[in-house]
């Protein structure tokens, strides 16, 4: 029982810190009237309302104006002061999001040109990072590194559960995105979304292989994936990577992504393909765009296309690489139909070759037998919705590939 003088309660630091991290999440102007009320909350409530950092560098006057990058790379300096002065902040950020607003025209001779506010020292980037013991989650938007670290930054080299790299640019050279993953040693999950270009007036800076560089799962879009496979198979990812989703692969022969495959075989579990469009003569005998068989490690794969005839017949090709000697680890295969109308997709076998198929109902029959396999999935999305997902394997692939019951 509280003595009637004592009208004040000490709540235990543990529950406070509780309360604010739900209030955070509610409402976090919230927390900055908490951190008024005295002086034991506000560290406490600066933990919680720092934890989430969004910051932009920015220039608001015209492109052709040469003070644009002397301007950004001091609000850059800026950043990175505000930090050195006040650790115990710093030490709050577990997510930096970062982007420079890219100075350009309308023009599109302009837009290509990534202007040169969006490229830093990678020093100065490394140096930032360092300034945050805690962080865990970064979003870089048009933030770019001039050139690689250079060896004596290498102990300097950061380490972060998830990178976000992404672009507002039109396109760039493949080299601004690798020189910027030079920059880290560990990352858990990374993700690229920017467009390149490989035959413009700026070329591709030559980019060396990061001798540090491990990162357990990538996702990207096929204008970036090449250069990144043949990076990440040359830097001690191809060790580690267990998860690799790509997006508007073109089917056509991916040389890169059969480098990458073969350099993670005994380590890659997750696969997921998802082409935009056939590249090619569809009338041409082509083989697989991509082999399979050496993903020895491969539990689940997912193939998303087009459903159109040329598109279905490359994906059998690509299946048909799957081997019973070398993928008994597969599980389960996955493939999405991607229709702009809700049309009968049962027609779409009549283009499919009934060798590829009985060649492909052998194999999973083998892994079936004596391997992990449980199921083909067929899955259909159209433009209006979901449409549903069906088994294939073994009635529905049997029956098309004319194989006896």
């Amino acid at each position: 029982m509280l003595d009637e003088d004592d009208r004040s309660v000490q709540l235990p630091i543990e529950l406070i810190d509780a309360i604010f991290d739900e209030l955070g999440q509610m409402d976090k102007r919230a927390l900055y009237s908490c951190a008024l009320v005295c002086h034991a909350w506000r560290p406490l409530a600066q933990t919680h309302i720092f934890r989430e950092v969004s910051l932009t560098i920015g220039y608001h006057g015209k492109a052709a104006n040469s003070d644009a990058t002397p301007q950004c790379r001091t609000a850059f300096r800026r950043i990175r002061g505000f930090f050195e002065a006040r650790p115990a902040i710093a030490a709050s950020v577990r997510e930096l999001k970062l982007r420079t607003i890219p100075v350009v025209t309308l023009k599109r001779w302009d837009w290509l040109l990534p202007p040169a506010t969006a490229y830093h020292d990678a020093r100065s980037l490394l140096y930032l990072l360092r300034l945050l013991p805690h962080l865990e989650h970064l979003d870089l938007q048009d933030v770019f590194v001039t050139s690689a670290p250079a060896a004596e930054d290498e102990h300097a080299l950061a380490s972060v559960k998830t990178l976000v790299i992404s672009s507002r640019q039109e396109e760039i050279p493949p080299s601004d995105a690798l020189l910027l993953l030079n920059c880290f040693k560990r990352v858990e999950d990374l993700e690229v979304d920017v467009a390149c270009f490989y035959n413009f007036c700026r070329a591709s800076v030559e980019c060396p292989p990061p001798h540090r560089l491990a990162i357990d799962s990538v996702s990207t879009q096929g204008s970036m994936s090449e250069a990144l496979f043949v990076h990440l198979a040359q830097s001690p990812s191809s060790h580690v990577l267990h998860t690799l989703v790509l997006r508007d692969l073109e089917l056509c022969p991916l040389v890169g992504l059969q480098r990458l495959l073969a350099a993670t075989q005994a380590n890659l579990t997750r696969l997921s393909l998802s082409f935009s469009s056939f590249c090619g003569d569809p009338q041409a005998e082509t083989s697989a765009v991509v082999s399979l068989a050496c993903c020895s490690a491969l539990k689940s794969l997912e193939i998303s296309i087009q459903a159109s005839p040329f598109d279905w017949q490359a994906v059998w090709q690509i299946i048909a690489t799957v081997s019973a000697g070398s993928n008994v680890a597969l599980e389960d295969l996955t493939l999405v139909l991607r229709e702009r109308e809700q049309i009968v997709v049962e027609g779409m076998w009549v283009f499919s070759d009934r060798d590829i198929l009985s060649s492909v109902h052998s194999t999973l029959s083998r892994l079936n037998a004596h391997g992990a396999f449980k199921r083909f999935l067929l899955k259909q999305v159209a433009s209006g919705g979901w449409l549903g997902e069906k088994e294939v394997f073994p009635d529905i692939l049997q029956s098309h590939a004319g194989v006896s019951r």
